[in-house]
């Protein structure tokens, strides 16, 4: 039986540590392993805080 994947969401803030065993876990156990993230929102973060301008609210 196949391992589904697991889905890793990076929020950005991420120790080193948890970064490496993301990538290695999944090799040693044989399964997927997804990364989502959301490098524009990530691009607006300073001093922990993320902005951005609603500009196309409806």
């Amino acid at each position: 039986m196949d391992m589904i994947p697991a889905l890793f969401i990076d929020h950005g803030q991420h120790y080193d540590e948890t970064y490496k065993m993301v990538d290695e876990i999944p090799k040693e156990c044989s399964f997927k392993a997804i990364y989502a993230r959301n490098d524009d929102a990530l691009s607006k973060v300073k001093n922990n805080v993320i902005h951005v301008r609603a500009s196309h609210i409806s």
